[in-house]
């Protein structure tokens, strides 16, 4: 009795698993982000800040493309921004926007009696192979649109050291 009662049970649980819908597939760092490319697929983009690349991957976590990203000398990467095959350019090679920040030091302000920082920003614009197709210093956010058969590249640039101040956005066609 004792054995039907395990084996209906065992039974059972074999149904409801091979019903479910969610399966666990394992962990990933946080520090994975999702893209999605023009023709539909799914990659994990991470950045590896020791060798300066992002690497693409596929959802079975297979590498795809790894880029190598120019960064100045004493630059930081702040945030990808953008990554695509065929958006900016009609070649076959992927194109990545993103921004870079160097921190500058001031000197002491009397005024203050206090020592400040200045954060400088760059928008670059690269393909796979490194080869820069843009770059605008004093800039750190951009916005794609595409309306009407109208694509535009906006690049939001500080032209003042004071936010909100001379302000401007440069607009490229693609």
């Amino acid at each position: 009795m004792k054995l039907n009662i395990f084996v209906l049970i065992l039974i059972q649980m074999l149904m409801i698993e091979s019903y479910g819908q969610l399966k666990y597939e394992g962990t990933m760092d946080s520090d994975y982000k999702t893209l999605t490319m023009e023709d539909g697929s799914m990659k994990y983009v991470i950045y590896n800040k020791r060798e300066q690349t992002v690497n693409l991957h596929n959802l079975d976590k297979t590498l795809w493309k790894s880029v190598s990203l120019p960064l100045p000398r004493h630059h930081f990467l702040d945030e990808i921004k953008h990554i695509s095959m065929h958006t900016l350019n009609k070649d076959n090679l992927l194109e990545i926007i993103y921004s870079c920040t160097i921190l500058t030091h001031h000197d002491f302000d009397p005024n203050n009696e206090v020592e400040f920082r200045k954060i400088d920003f760059t928008i670059n614009v690269i393909n796979e192979k490194g080869t820069v197709i843009l770059k605008v210093p004093n800039s750190n956010d951009i916005k794609l649109i595409n309306s009407d058969n109208n694509k535009k590249l906006l690049i939001y640039r500080h032209s003042s050291e004071r936010i909100g101040h001379g302000d401007e956005t440069l607009v490229y066609s693609y």
